[in-house]
């Protein structure tokens, strides 16, 4: 077999995006041939995704096509398995790609021809190969699954999360006004354009449900036919384009609005994702990724006479808000009953249960960090300390009241209503039966309380920490707004960190991820769910570290897959650092910002352009001018600290000095994000080693070998690291600069 060199490994790698191991086999297998392995993976591509033809795609994303000016339009959906590759550039770029050459080429009936048709970005290739070429490097089934073309001036409108499509034709009227209509279609929702194209059926019935509503309520026969007439308008209106409100001036109708651009819409097709095929209205799971789950069979184990299936020892996390209802303040007695008999029944398994108790839901010590606050910061988080003291009475009241042992320890020491948090003693309390709550954080401030059970979890010795919520697990958007958000069954610590998900705060992330502490996220509310997680059955989303390869590689592969993650590592630090605030003007200060607008959040760069004409000036320019309102708002609500300022077309940021105090916090910030970034550095470092013990361990290096491997991937650690430090020293300078 063709000795194979890591740089051949590396350049076939960079080409195709496929694992190293994949590229080093079709590599031998070809001889060293670059053209051949690609070729060959190629192929072994297309065996792979047949066999997962049948996954369910229940994401995916819609794409338009369209214009007035050329006088056609297209429209498609293309459906993945996952959330996270919905937003996927290249994803997003082969939707549009698809569309536009739907909407430009010579017209196909069917999705497999178009498929057939050349790619209008990727010169040379059919579409089909573009499609296939992504998802065997992403390793999830795509699926186009409905095409339609429109001949005729067309606008459009795509919601930024692929939920909905509208594409729309009109007669006269310019790009905007087919564009506005489109939008109000995706929020409305009507079903036709006109009342002659409702059902006369429908019609019909409506009248005649309404007739008999005005009968009962006991109306002369000679008023009920105008009563109708009346009502029927409210019914128009939920179901006809023309007679609705317009969602951007609710003063005149659609058809009024058109007319008045001098436009008369034609015809829309409005899709939903996924419409007609079998998905839950709820949220959708993702499938399963290589996370190493934590299993009861990889803890300690369990004592004499309980249950085989549970852990050993478990760090429960609750917030404060769980203790009372949504949006209220104080403590509900139905829900802390429902609390302790959830954590008696867990306890009855056998299970070491200490609880790491929130105080949300009597005071929050940030809720004093405005500048206009009397109360210095720090002090207002010792306030927020004592509150979890005062949950934690309750809880251990409540739950002694039905039988059970407790002990409350607090980090600050108040002798008088707990114990001093000692960890040999909560330690020795767990063993003998107890449950333990622990109060006032880590008794220091700027800390939360997510934090204190990261830390917890790890100084006891815990099996895995339990994070309680009101809902299933994490999710890819809040799912008590967007009842169709993504959920996860699994996550690794970095996905949870480059996604931004809200499951904790990221430096208890980070010290789980240092220590490889496994996290499981659920719901605590459904009855039984906390003795399931305690029992290691599959509730929730687990959080952990992915699993290492069991394939053999070189010493040179080795390296160079630290390499290239470490690489990753600080690149993300790179793009997190440009979002953190300076004396100076720079887009990205606001390219995360999200507007509610057209009845959702969408991201501020789909909604306009961004510059920086001067050093202390960011110009945004909204597409629609009627958002201006919209992007102020949201700007005003963040945490930038802007005044904007508009002329009725264009938003004018302008850069006011750093004060002392917010400087201060930047640079916290900073070191925080520069933290995090090493920490992921020195994971990266671990894993490697790993690698590098197995190798040993298989025979492949000598123990020398391996030992000088360790050394290098050492030297790569402190390269990656000192790029770290010196990108946030940067930063922190700009910060200081006057």
């Amino acid at each position: 077999m063709a000795e194979i060199s890591a740089a051949t490994v590396k350049q076939l790698r960079q080409q195709t995006g496929l694992p190293m191991m994949e590229c080093k086999r079709a590599l031998q297998n070809s001889g060293g041939d670059i053209e051949a392995a690609v070729e060959e993976l190629r192929k072994q591509g297309k065996k792979t995704m047949a066999k997962r033809a049948d996954r369910e795609t229940s994401s995916g994303r819609m794409a338009i096509s369209a214009s007035v000016e050329k006088g056609t339009g297209a429209m498609i959906e293309l459906q993945c398995e996952s959330a996270s590759v919905m937003v996927n550039e290249e994803f997003v770029q082969l939707a549009n790609d698809l569309a536009q050459q739907l909407a430009e080429g010579p017209g196909v009936s069917t999705p497999e021809e178009l498929l057939k048709q050349p790619s209008p970005s990727k010169k040379g290739e059919a579409l089909q190969d573009q499609l296939e070429e992504l998802q065997n490097r992403i390793r999830e089934v795509f699926r186009l699954t409905r095409i339609v073309r429109l001949d005729g001036p067309c606008g459009g409108y795509a919601h930024h999360t692929g939920e909905y499509g509208v594409l729309t034709q009109v007669e006269g009227g310019d790009q905007q006004t087919a564009n506005d209509v489109s939008m109000h279609v995706a929020a409305m929702r009507p079903k036709v354009v006109a009342i002659e194209d409702l059902d006369p059926a429908d019609v019909k019935k409506e009248r005649e449900i309404l007739s008999e509503a005005a009968r009962a309520e006991g109306k002369p026969e000679n008023i009920i036919e105008k009563m109708v007439d009346g009502r029927m308008r409210t019914y128009y209106e939920a179901q006809v384009l023309n007679e609705q409100p317009f969602v951007k001036d609710d003063k005149q109708t659609v058809s009024k609005y058109a007319a008045a651009q001098g436009a008369k819409i034609v015809k829309f097709v409005l899709w939903r994702l996924g419409e007609g095929c079998r998905r839950s209205l709820l949220a959708i799971r993702v499938p399963s990724r290589r996370i190493k789950r934590m299993t009861p069979a990889d803890s300690s184990e369990p004592k004499s006479g309980s249950s085989r299936h549970a852990f050993k020892r478990v760090v429960l996390k609750i917030s404060g808000e769980s203790l009372s209802h949504g949006g209220e303040r104080g403590i509900s007695m139905s829900d802390l009953v429902h609390i302790a008999e959830e954590t008696k029944q867990a306890a009855l398994s056998g299970t070491e249960i200490a609880i790491v108790i929130g105080g949300g839901n009597i005071l929050r010590g940030a809720q004093f960090s405005s500048g206009q606050s009397r109360v210095q910061e720090a002090t207002a988080h010792y306030m927020g300390m004592l509150a979890t003291v005062i949950n934690g009475l309750a809880l251990q009241d409540a739950l002694e009241s039905i039988g059970c042992e407790t002990r409350l320890q607090t980090a600050i020491r108040m002798e008088g209503v707990a114990e001093p948090y000692i960890r040999r003693r909560a330690r020795r309390h767990l063993e003998k039966g107890r449950i333990v709550i622990l109060a006032a954080g880590t008794g220091s401030p700027f800390v939360t309380t997510d934090t204190a059970a990261a830390q917890r979890a790890l100084e006891l010795g815990a099996d895995i920490l339990l994070k309680a919520t009101r809902v299933d697990g994490v999710y890819s958007d809040d799912p008590e707004k967007n009842p169709h958000a993504v959920l996860y069954d699994e996550l690794s610590y970095n996905e949870v960190r480059q996604q931004n998900l809200r499951v904790m705060d990221s430096t208890a992330i980070a010290q789980c991820m240092e220590h490889d502490m496994p996290i499981l996220v659920f719901n605590f509310r459904k009855s039984g769910n906390i003795a399931r997680a305690v029992r290691g059955e599959r509730v929730g989303t687990m959080i952990g570290s992915e699993e290492v390869g069991v394939e053999i590689m070189s010493r040179d592969e080795i390296l160079l897959d630290v390499e290239e993650r470490m690489e990753k590592a600080v690149d993300h630090l790179k793009h997190s650092l440009s979002g953190i605030r300076t004396g100076r003007a720079n887009p990205g200060l606001v390219d995360s910002l999200r507007v509610e607008v057209y009845g959702s959040e969408t991201p501020i760069k789909q909604l306009a352009t961004i510059g920086v004409p001067e050093p202390n000036q960011i110009l945004i320019r909204p597409y629609d001018p009627s958002t201006i309102k919209d992007i102020e708002k949201s700007i005003q609500a963040s945490e930038l600290g802007f005044n904007p300022q508009n002329d009725g077309k264009v938003i004018r940021l302008i850069i006011p000095p750093l004060s002392t105090e917010v400087r201060r916090k930047m640079v916290s910030r900073i070191k925080e994000l520069s933290e995090e970034a090493k920490v992921s550095v020195r994971n990266i470092r671990r894993e490697g080693n790993k690698l590098a013990d197995q190798a040993q361990k298989d025979k492949t290096l000598t123990e020398d070998e391996r030992d000088q491997l360790k050394d290098e991937i050492q030297e790569l650690t402190k390269k990656y690291e000192g790029q770290a430090n010196d990108m946030a020293k940067a930063r922190e300078t700009e910060v200081m600069e006057d």
